[in-house]
């Protein structure tokens, strides 16, 4: 069958990065693996690059190629015809093509990030030229990867064997190695054998290890970016993001997913900027899907003033990775003229500033 909804995708891909769970949410017995891993190359455990970028599902049924959005099965709109859509037509152009000379694949289903220079809004600088397909999930083998490269001019294509990340053995690493031999080590393996699982040591190891990937790590995109995180291939996959990353997300993603919202949809948030998402979703019988539901509680007020609010806490990101939207300055300008009645020219002015 076809995916038609989001619980389908996660099982389909269950496997790969789109839904891993979190590292505070991670058994003692994964994180010993891969901290291991990390550190000694045990070659038990894949350590992949998570990647900021706009997401693209292939699915192959019976040789007949559909793409989705990750917008759009969250919706759980039905796949679309990719020999009819523009979305993703880098790589199934060339993939209908080879099916149309007479190949034929087995069933099976495609996990791309998608880093386009041009458009790419989110929160790292990426220095790429070129337009990047990052087939994350494995699914993608690497000779049918190398038949779709010939046929894809400039665009480039990476494979999961080809996002291993490549660690920076420099003093960052080697003392928080000395850390982890010195006892560290035997505090998990104690939570591992006895069940006493300590999540206050957890959360602790999350923070070290998140400092320590922005000192050890750059992104195999252009060998210079920070990276926005990793995902761990233990049985269940985890995914842990660095410090400075979640430090920007916390900040502006409230807003970027007002962003995200579908264009006959943005003016009645507009026009209504007091009133809760989730009440405008009732009154107007609005979807807003690229809003996360603990959010849809909020206004567009609301959100705008928290984001003005917050960005003070990036003082000091590093705006030559990152791509930080205001300067503390311009924040407190636009906070002294936000009221409830031109939060939705305010947000515009934000909307028209990062889009550029």
């Amino acid at each position: 069958m076809y995916i038609k909804k989001f619980k389908d995708f996660v099982l389909v891909l269950e496997n790969s990065n789109i839904q891993p769970t979190r590292f505070r949410n991670a058994s003692p017995a994964s994180i010993i693996d891969f901290v291991d891993e990390l550190l000694y190359n045990t070659g038990k455990v894949d350590i992949t690059e998570k990647f900021a970028g706009q997401h693209l599902t292939v699915e192959i049924k019976n040789n007949y190629v559909t793409v989705n959005t990750k917008d759009q099965l969250l919706r759980g709109d039905d796949p679309r015809n990719a020999a009819h859509s523009r979305w993703g037509s880098d790589i199934t152009r060339p993939l209908i093509d080879w099916i149309n000379a007479g190949n034929t694949l087995p069933d099976q289903t495609w996990g791309f990030e998608i880093l386009n220079p041009n458009t790419n809004h989110d929160y790292i600088k990426y220095k790429n030229v070129d337009k990047i397909y990052i087939e994350y999930t494995g699914n993608l083998k690497d000779d049918m990867a190398e038949i779709l490269r010939k046929e894809m001019n400039s665009v480039k294509l990476l494979t999961k064997r080809e996002i291993k990340i490549n660690i920076n053995k420099n003093e960052s690493f080697e003392s928080f190695k000395k850390m982890w031999e010195g006892g560290l080590k035997k505090e998990f393996e104690l939570m591992r054998d006895t069940g006493n699982v300590n999540s206050w040591k957890i959360s602790e190891l999350k923070e070290l290890i998140g400092d320590l990937l922005d000192n050890i790590l750059v992104s195999v995109v252009d060998k210079v970016s920070p990276i926005e995180g990793i995902v761990i291939g233990t049985s269940t996959p985890i995914k842990l993001q660095t410090n400075n990353f979640l430090k920007i997300q916390r900040v502006q993603m409230p807003l970027y997913s007002i962003f995200k919202t579908h264009r006959t949809e943005i003016g009645y948030l507009k026009d209504n900027p007091t009133i809760s998402f989730d009440e405008l979703k009732s009154k107007f019988n609005l979807r807003l899907d690229s809003i996360y539901s603990h959010n849809l509680r909020y206004s567009l007020y609301e959100t705008v003033k928290y984001y003005l609010e917050q960005n003070r806490k990036l003082e000091g990101i590093n705006v030559e990775n990152y791509r930080r939207w205001l300067t503390t300055s311009e924040s407190d300008e636009l906070l002294s003229k936000l009221n409830r009645e031109n939060a939705g020219q305010i947000y515009q002015q934000i909307y028209d500033k990062v889009q550029v």
